[in-house]
């Protein structure tokens, strides 16, 4: 038997969570491209509407969209724990 632990962990709240600069400090640490650091800022700093007025937000990441399929990917990695 490889191992001798079994870790199960809830992450349904996970990106509604997820610090901001942290997380942009684990990109930029993996991801040279300026352009696509300066992107991923703004997707974070985009804010969400709720009856027509834009609130910003300091954590957690937007919900769908155009970058969703890669932000889990590089996110979920071994420094999610310290997210």
């Amino acid at each position: 038997m490889a191992g001798k632990w079994v870790l199960e962990v809830d992450i349904r709240n996970f990106f509604d969570r997820v610090n901001h600069h942290r997380l942009m400090a684990q990109l930029a640490k993996r991801i040279t491209d300026k352009r696509v650091l300066r992107f991923t800022r703004a997707f974070l700093n985009a804010g969400v509407m709720e009856d027509g007025l834009v609130e910003a937000t300091y954590e957690g990441t937007p919900q769908g969209g155009s970058a969703m399929p890669r932000r889990p990917a590089k996110a979920m990695n071994s420094s999610t724990w310290i997210l």
